[in-house]
């Protein structure tokens, strides 16, 4: 756990000053990422079936039109 935290804290030490961009009205952003979905191991039952969901790790899209300087219109697109 210790190191999760401290992995953590360091990439944002890193990389906060990239995400410090100003946009301004008018302005368009498009940014990369990716996207963990874990859900816990207990999944339970469907009409009598087990249901067995894994997790699993996927590229989200995303792209931002701002509005005003302090505020945008976002549009989320993953791949699974």
């Amino acid at each position: 756990m210790r190191k999760h935290v401290l992995l953590a804290v360091l990439l944002t030490v890193v990389f906060a000053p990239l995400a410090s961009v100003s946009a301004a009205e008018g302005d368009y952003l498009l940014r990369v990422g990716a996207q963990n979905v874990d859900p816990e191991d207990d999944n339970g039952s469907l009409l009598g079936l087990d249901v067995n969901v894994d997790d699993a790790w996927g590229m989200t899209f995303n792209g931002e039109w701002m509005w005003k300087k302090n505020w945008g219109i976002e549009v989320l697109a993953a791949y699974p």
